[in-house]
C-alpha cells in the first residue's frame, strides 16, 4: 500500500472511530479552513450562505462573518499592513 493509500486509511479508521464515539477527546482536532477559502468553497459548491450553512451544520451568522473577516483581511489598506512585516527593509 502506497503512503497515501495508508494516510486515508488511517484517516478513514479515525473518523469511524469519532462517528461511533470512541475517539479520546485530545487525540483529534478540528481544521478550519482559510475565512477566504470558506468562500471560495461556497461558491464552487454553487451554493447560498443559507445553503452552505445547512449542508455543513453552521449558523448562517458564522458562515457571514468568517467571508466577512477574509474580505477585511483581503482588503488594500488591511493587506498591506499584514505583509508588510514580511517586506524586507532597505539594505544597511
Amino acid at each position: 500500500m502506497t503512503e497515501a493509500g495508508k494516510r486515508l486509511l488511517e484517516g478513514a479508521l479515525q473518523a469511524l472511530d469519532f462517528a461511533k464515539g470512541n475517539a479520546k477527546p485530545g487525540a483529534y482536532s478540528v481544521h478550519y479552513p482559510e475565512a477566504s477559502d470558506l468562500k471560495a468553497l461556497r461558491q464552487s459548491m454553487k451554493m447560498s450562505v443559507s445553503e452552505f450553512a445547512e449542508y455543513f451544520d453552521l449558523s448562517e451568522q458564522d458562515v457571514i462573518k468568517h467571508e466577512a473577516e477574509a474580505a477585511k483581511a483581503d482588503s488594500p489598506t488591511e493587506g498591506s499592513n499584514r505583509h508588510s512585516e514580511r517586506i524586507p527593509g532597505p539594505a544597511t
